[in-house]
């Protein structure tokens, strides 16, 4: 008998991360990404250009995936934490290893080696909430960039624009330093600050709808709430299709394919809105 029982256990997003070793028209690129997405989800947060055999990450990137095209997981709105003093967004950036990286429908987690960071992350349909577990007693920060029309809200939200999408970004620690430079922003965490909550909600209408996305998806900011109705969501879909027999690679092979169906089109409309 299997241990996997359910349909979601056999979905594995790292297929179609790899170079094929036969180019098409589409070039060689699988162009799929193993981050964490909702069905049609406007959010899509996973490893910028991740390529399997690469094992380094750059950032994290949050919009405009389109999974199974060349360049699949390259997208938009870019964050990385780090650790020590911050140089330059060229400079960013992690070595990691397998061993160390979980990708299931709803989730991704990866251990940044050169940064000590424990860096987890989930999604709804149009929000993000990475959970950022620092290591090392260090100068720690995050990076957001690749954003523009950043303020500093009196509630100390930070709102924005990113490529015709409106942002909002709350951080759940106090002891932060932010410091908005041109593109980007800087948010430095005292040295005692062991771990910190993100969360990024969007809207392609407006500021406020972006809010009310963030609030309504993402009320409490529980990290493990968010990650465990995720799954929920992404249970129903896919059990709604039972394959019978004893060939587990056939079972990976189908329910991988069917997950990556429901990844585009993607949602352009706000919560609780006509989708």
């Amino acid at each position: 008998a299997s241990l996997k029982q359910e349909p979601i256990d056999y979905v594995n997003p790292f297929i179609g991360t790899e170079n094929s070793i036969r180019p098409s028209i589409w070039e060689a690129n699988g162009g799929t990404y193993p981050g964490a997405v909702l069905p049609f989800g406007m959010v899509q947060v996973t490893p910028e250009d991740y390529h399997y055999d690469t094992q380094f990450i750059q950032s994290f990137s949050l919009l405009n995936h389109i999974s199974g095209y060349p360049h699949g997981s390259s997208g938009h709105f870019q964050v990385m934490p780090f650790s020590g003093k911050y140089d330059n967004q060229k400079k960013l950036g992690s070595t990691f290893q397998h061993a160390n990286e979980i990708a299931k429908p709803g989730y991704y987690a990866v251990l940044l080696d050169d940064y000590s960071i424990n860096a987890e992350m989930t999604a709804t349909e149009h929000a993000a909430i990475f959970r950022f577990n620092f290591l090392k007693d260090n100068s720690n920060g995050i990076i957001l960039h690749g954003i523009d029309d950043v303020k500093i809200e009196s509630n100390g939200k930070l709102t924005g624009k990113c490529r015709g999408y409106y942002f909002v970004i709350e951080v759940n620690n106090p002891a932060i330093k932010i410091q908005i430079n041109e593109g980007e922003v800087v948010v430095q965490l005292d040295a005692n600050v062991k771990g910190v909550l993100l969360k990024i909600g969007f809207s392609l209408t407006n500021v406020e709808k972006a809010v009310n996305n963030l609030n309504t998806e993402i009320p409490a900011g529980e990290f493990d709430q968010v990650m465990l109705a995720a799954r929920e969501t992404w249970s129903n879909v896919l059990n709604k299709v039972i394959v019978e027999g004893d060939n587990e690679i056939d079972k990976e092979l189908f329910y991988t394919a069917l997950y990556h169906t429901y990844l585009t089109p993607q949602i352009i409309s706000d919560s609780g809105q006509p989708k």
